[in-house]
């Protein structure tokens, strides 16, 4: 099981898990990309692979999380192989920085 936390640092012990996920391969990529309004992070998009529920099949997607003055909450997922996954995943961020987690999806 993989989890996943998106907090600010001076309250990271105390805050909740934003998501958690059956893991498979290295869970997470290397890199995150953040969207910023203001200098405050508002989005993110993370490489996550998960296995899915009643099989082994490997899934990889870029996972999308909204930020707001509270908490992160997860604001959905692309396929890695759709045409044009990146900009997708962009686009969808970008919709995802104005979000607000208490009325989450």
């Amino acid at each position: 099981m993989v989890s996943l936390t998106l907090a600010p640092l001076g309250s990271i012990a105390k805050a909740r898990a934003t998501a958690r996920w059956r893991g498979a391969g290295t869970a997470f990529g290397d890199k995150v990309q953040w969207i910023m309004r203001g200098g405050v992070p508002r989005a993110a998009v993370i490489r996550t692979w998960r296995r899915a529920d009643d099989d082994e099949r490997e899934i990889q997607e870029l996972s999308l999380f909204a930020i707001d003055s509270k908490r992160a909450c997860p604001f959905g997922a692309v396929d890695v192989r759709q045409l044009g996954a990146n900009d997708l995943a962009l686009a969808k961020a970008e919709e995802a920085s104005g979000w607000h987690c208490e009325g989450q999806r």
